[in-house]
């Protein structure tokens, strides 16, 4: 069984530097639709099932990666980017002059400003690979979601830190 996740297009948030998370849920601009369009050309071709988030963004670019693959698309909740809580919608200078936040990829706890700590993302996407390998034991699954669920699927699964998620990147994991 293989995986595949692909982060969203480009939004002007991410263009900006601003914290979106799962209540900031801006459209991709025009380089995200023409990332995402990109994608089609690198697409692995033994995708059986498509899974995304709920956020705007990535629906956007699950349905343009669809135009391809022509498969049902399942939102799963559990995919969601983490909740910053009131940092949503603040550059990462702002964060840290505002509240002193420093440290939001990898040991982020942002219960005290309403938002998620790392082990509750953790558990969401815990929950989500659980269910693909009790219900789709058999098939390569595409996910289509945001930096920082890719980047802790790297972390769970390979133990390895990422910095870096581009957008409409490609990421290849066997389960």
């Amino acid at each position: 069984m293989k995986i595949y996740l692909i982060r969203h297009g480009e939004t002007d948030d991410n263009k900006r530097g601003i914290y979106s998370g799962r209540r900031g849920d801006p459209p991709l601009n025009q380089d995200g639709i023409r990332q995402a369009k990109e994608t089609l050309n690198i697409l692995p071709d033994d995708t059986d099932l498509i899974f995304c988030s709920s956020l705007k963004r990535v629906k956007q670019t699950a349905e343009i990666i669809n135009e391809k693959l022509k498969l049902p698309i399942i939102v799963n909740t559990d995919l969601d980017e983490r909740d910053f809580g009131k940092l949503t919608g603040l550059t990462t200078k702002e964060a840290k002059e505002r509240h002193n936040v420093t440290d939001t990829k990898y040991n982020y706890d942002f219960r005290p400003f309403g938002g998620e700590a790392a082990e509750d993302v953790k558990k969401r996407l815990n929950n989500f690979l659980q269910y693909i390998k009790e219900n789709c034991p058999t098939k390569n699954i595409l996910v289509i979601t945001s930096a920082g669920i890719i980047r802790l699927m790297h972390f769970i699964l390979m133990g390895a830190t990422v910095e870096k998620i581009h957008n409409a990147s490609i990421h290849e994991f066997d389960l």
